[in-house]
């Protein structure tokens, strides 16, 4: 059940969303996560930006064959809440840079009603362009997942 405060935010059934995950830690395996995207996709229209590494990348280009995007692919799948029929792969986007993201998000324009992202900046940027944006802490794994789990009432 959604509270309140979380209703006020969320925008209407089977409209779009953004959510913003990094693939270089361990929040990709969390069953937290993997619940929260279940209920957020069997709600909502959602789409996946995975956040790759950019390091030592000389291919700024990320196909969807590429074996990293592959492995965070499956670890979004590694629990059997998760599945391709609940979020296609085809809703699952790899980005390597902060620009492509906001690119990313800007291309898909007005069908976007609210993106969840973890990092501030991308706040800002999309805020001008009109966005809603949430940011919430990645790096803060348990607090973060604990409070969207708990707006959500996701018990583990």
């Amino acid at each position: 059940t959604l509270n309140n405060t979380t209703t006020a935010l969320l925008p209407s059934r089977g409209k779009v969303i953004v959510v913003s995950l990094s693939a270089q830690n361990d929040n990709l395996e969390c069953s937290q996560l993997h619940r929260i995207l279940y209920l957020l996709a069997t709600y909502f229209t959602v789409i996946v930006v995975l956040m790759m590494d950019n390091v030592d990348k000389l291919d700024k280009i990320v196909r969807k064959e590429d074996p990293e995007v592959t492995a965070a692919k499956n670890k979004l799948y590694s629990s059997s809440v998760l599945t391709p029929s609940i979020l296609p792969e085809h809703r699952m986007v790899a980005v390597r840079s902060h620009t492509g993201k906001i690119a990313l998000v800007r291309q898909l324009g007005s069908t976007v009603d609210f993106v969840l992202d973890y990092e501030s900046e991308t706040k800002v940027e999309l805020e001008r362009f009109g966005f809603r944006v949430i940011v919430y802490n990645s790096a803060a794994k348990n607090t973060t997942l604990a409070r969207l789990s708990n707006q959500l009432k996701i018990n583990e």
